[in-house]
């Protein structure tokens, strides 16, 4: 049974990457375009650089700041819901990670679908549907806070993504307990 963590008032559910039709599990979503501009909304985009001042990647990607964040939240569940196997390796185009995870209220109501992604080159958390009965950047706010408060509770952990467009180039990412992995050279 999945479980359920803390997000402000709300609480999310880190999806198992064998589930399909995730959107099916939204009750009422939003479907004009014109209501669904969240969609565009990168959660980090306020966020980043706040972050950056209080934390030392030394050349890694944020996204492995992103992970070991979200390791901690979830106690490490999330790594449930990545594109990994049981020894954190995974694969995918690009080298980059992702989730998804399920907001709920405290009715066990499905409210929102988050899709998180990270690489060396970026990353982004976002709100891929969810439904009229909220505010959708009402949630973004709530979801900001709850990554930007305490930015150093994080949590050991490290998967490695292979490129398959790159032969299998190994992207690394996550926390050792002392640096943050995936530093890249400065030229």
């Amino acid at each position: 049974m999945p479980k359920d963590f803390p997000i402000g008032s709300y609480f999310f559910q880190v999806l198992d990457k064998a589930i399909f039709n995730e959107r099916d599990l939204i009750e009422d979503p939003y479907w004009e375009e014109e209501k669904t501009k969240f969609r565009n909304e990168n959660v980090l985009s306020e966020i980043r650089d706040e972050i950056k001042g209080q934390i030392s990647l030394n050349n890694a990607p944020f996204a492995s700041w992103l992970l070991a964040r979200l390791w901690y939240l979830t106690d490490g569940e999330i790594k449930n819901g990545l594109n990994v196997d049981e020894q954190g390796n995974g694969g995918q185009d690009g080298g980059w990670y992702y989730c998804q995870c399920l907001i709920k209220d405290s009715n066990n109501k499905a409210l929102a679908l988050l899709y998180i992604e990270g690489t060396h080159y970026y990353e982004q958390v976002f709100l891929q549907e969810c439904s009229e009965t909220i505010d959708p950047y009402e949630l973004i706010q709530v979801i900001a806070e709850t990554l930007k408060c305490d930015p150093n509770k994080i949590m050991v952990c490290h998967i490695v993504i292979e490129d398959y467009e790159e032969n299998l180039k190994p992207y690394t990412y996550g926390w050792n307990g002392k640096e943050f992995l995936g530093q890249q050279s400065i030229f």
